[in-house]
């Protein structure tokens, strides 16, 4: 009889689409304007974050049928520091796109990355003396 360990059940992970290779070189797959916006504008975002903060985790998660969303984590919070970023595009014309939260709370505009960075940092600070 195999032991786990303490684990009941392993833990099952969804599949990631890499996002560092050209759409030419991904089968069948076309990415639509919007997501390849949001990808870029989520990608200008971890640039921001990895100066802000080296020390946070960082990844641009490309899910095959769902918009691109930002996974950040603080490894120095024992893991439970964890938050997606996502991009909430203009409602309107001549309106600007959003970074959110998880929940849906504007963070900033994506014109706004080290601002948004910054925010993000200080909400997932394991520490008061960090901020």
């Amino acid at each position: 009889m195999p032991r786990h360990h303490g684990r009941t059940r392993p833990r099952l992970r969804a599949r990631l689409v890499p996002f560092d290779r050209p759409a030419e070189q991904q089968p069948g797959e076309t990415i639509p304007a919007e997501q390849a916006d949001a990808a870029q504008d989520l990608e200008n975002l971890r640039v921001a974050l990895r100066a802000a903060d080296p020390g946070l985790f960082v990844r641009l998660v490309r899910p095959h049928s769902a918009p691109p969303y930002l996974h950040v984590n603080n490894p120095a919070g024992a893991g439970r520091f964890a938050e997606d970023i996502g991009v909430r595009h203009a409602a309107a014309p001549g309106d600007l796109d959003y970074y959110v939260w998880s929940w849906g709370e504007e963070i900033t505009p994506v014109t706004t990355p080290k601002v948004a960075a910054h925010r993000i940092r200080k909400v997932l600070a394991a520490h008061r003396q960090e901020l």
